[in-house]
């Protein structure tokens, strides 16, 4: 996880999604899920959210099809930061809205333990280039290297298909050349974690080797 920028609401966001959703608030204040299916008014900004965002998950900083029919990466949804099960006022608030990949998602439920991807400070989440792991960084404070640990095991962050997804990058930026600046666009916590551990010069040589060497890793 890497902290992600923060953009201003559309300019009809309020007419089109706040304005009707407090009236819905208004009548039904605690709905239920087939209630909030009926008025998935955020929904009309998904295309908005996934443009502003590049199509990159805010919590696994890693790019995403807006739509099914990728293999690897599912698609996005939006996810309400704090759930609206718990938190239903801000059901329709521009500011609550995560573009997430759907099976984070659902991972992520309606937990409150997860950390806020706008929130959080860089370096705060590491990645191991040895076992391709997130993992907390050591030099934080106890109570944030927990909430780390918290956020990657309620989110899967390590589950093995986000592991051959990285192995996968680091084979193209290794052994096929993908600059770097393509790798910032499309996963910017990796490129973040191979400029921190200075990856060209420590590490890169001995995965051109493994990876020329086995032909896969």
């Amino acid at each position: 996880m890497i902290r992600c920028p923060t953009f201003p609401e559309p300019l009809d966001f309020g007419q089109k999604v706040r304005t009707p959703g407090k009236a819905f608030l208004a009548l039904i204040p605690t709905p239920n899920n087939a209630q909030w299916k009926t008025k998935e008014l955020w929904q009309l900004f998904h295309d908005d959210l996934y443009a502003l965002y590049g199509g990159i998950c805010a919590y696994c900083a890693s790019w995403t099809a807006r739509k099914r029919g990728s293999r690897l990466t599912n698609h996005t949804s939006i996810d309400h930061f704090l759930p609206k099960s718990i938190c239903p006022q801000l059901a329709y608030e521009w500011s609550n809205f995560r573009l997430c990949r759907s099976q984070i998602n659902q991972r992520k439920d309606d937990s409150l333990d997860v950390m806020d991807p706008l929130g959080i400070q860089n370096g705060w989440f590491e990645l191991d280039f040895f076992t391709f792991l997130v993992r907390p960084n050591a030099a934080s404070t106890r109570i944030v290297r927990n909430r780390v640990r918290l956020s990657i095991d309620k989110l899967g962050l390590n589950d093995e298909g986000y592991i051959k997804e990285r192995v996968g990058v680091l084979k193209q930026y290794c052994v096929y050349g993908i600059p770097l600046s393509k790798i910032q666009g499309k996963y910017p916590f990796i490129a973040h974690e191979i400029r921190r551990t200075d990856f060209d010069t420590m590490i890169k040589p001995a995965f051109m080797r493994a990876f020329t060497r086995s032909g896969r890793f």
